[in-house]
């Protein structure tokens, strides 16, 4: 395999275990039972939870496309436009994500009845957002001396 193919390839395949990754902490601190009181307890929200799938799916594409033709040549022009797209479309979805996940609201413990609800990124979605970002990157910066 090519070494450009073969980065490519490492890229989407962080893509598609970082859908299987937290994408959001959601922590709730404060009276959960008689017995409880003000304990915290965090919980994760996977990538598989939601629109994971479609990133796992896009990222999966970009897999495919580095074992289409001939693996010991670049990836073709047009190829590497269509890695590119679903590597873009992957960040839009993982920023998109993100912006969700830290835009969500703290309640205020006596509205809530002394419960305190707090949502932070994962790191599931910082590798989404890095993966997709490394497909769009490589797209750009790696030059064809051959098409395959």
């Amino acid at each position: 395999m090519h070494k450009s193919r073969f980065a490519f390839l490492a890229a989407a395949d962080l893509g598609i275990i970082a859908t299987f990754l937290p994408w959001e902490k959601i922590s709730v601190l404060g009276v959960v039972s008689d017995t409880n009181s003000g304990t915290e307890i965090v919980e994760s929200v996977l990538g598989t939870k939601g629109v994971g799938w479609v990133s796992l799916l896009l990222f999966a594409i970009a897999a495919i496309i580095c074992f289409a033709g001939k693996r010991a040549l670049h990836i073709s022009a047009g190829k590497k436009w269509t890695v590119m797209v679903m590597g873009l479309l992957t960040c839009i979805i993982g920023v998109h994500t993100y912006l969700d996940v830290t835009q969500k609201t703290v309640l205020n413990p006596q509205e809530s009845g002394g419960i305190t609800f707090e949502s932070s990124a994962g790191i599931g979605i910082y590798f989404v957002i890095a993966a997709g970002l490394a497909l769009v990157v490589m797209s750009l910066l790696l030059k064809n001396k051959t098409t395959a």
